[in-house]
């Protein structure tokens, strides 16, 4: 693999990486991610482009880092996203915070239900901990609608959000503390 793709035979690579599927999907981490970065040079040094990338695509959840990756140089920022969206495993505590402030300062109205989402899940958990941390998401959230100059969405939805939970007296105060209510 390293020679094809050394000698920018991406066709050949390609075949190979079609041929090695099965192998690939069963390897180690670290070999994986060798692949991963192959197919992505290949994509973007290659006529066949799509075929690369959707090779990466068949083999998450394990190739997610170098799809995101991926996304994120490429300017795809409404599928970086999706995929985020899609895999619960990777949330707030664990997202690259760079890639966000990237995303924050070049598109932040993508990342509006990317927020509600991770913002949602720590509530559901029901802990002081994780309130504090939704709290902390939901300013940023607050940040993203007056950017886009929606502040009486922003009113309406932490209205909602707030009488939704009328009985956790810990969210509540969370949520005072935090000046986002009063």
């Amino acid at each position: 693999l390293q020679n094809l793709a050394g000698g920018k035979e991406w066709g050949d690579l390609l075949v190979w990486l079609h041929w090695l599927d099965d192998e690939i999907k069963a390897a180690g981490p670290v070999f994986l991610e060798g692949v991963c970065d192959y197919c992505i040079l290949a994509a973007k040094n290659s006529q066949a482009s799509e075929e690369f990338i959707k090779l990466v695509k068949s083999w998450l959840p394990r190739s997610f880092d170098s799809y995101a990756d991926y996304l994120m140089t490429a300017g795809l920022f409404r599928e970086w996203v999706e995929l985020h969206i899609s895999y619960w495993t990777y949330d707030w505590r664990n997202v690259d915070k760079g890639a966000l402030r990237h995303l924050e300062s070049r598109d932040p109205a993508v990342l509006m239900p990317l927020y509600h989402q991770w913002a949602a899940r720590l509530i559901e958990e029901k802990n002081r901990k994780s309130y504090s941390e939704a709290v902390r998401l939901l300013k940023k959230l607050r940040s993203l609608y007056n950017r886009q100059k929606k502040g009486k969405e922003w009113n309406a939805f932490i209205s909602r959000l707030a009488s939704r939970y009328p009985r956790m007296r810990a969210f509540q105060e969370e949520l005072r503390k935090g000046k986002l209510i009063s």
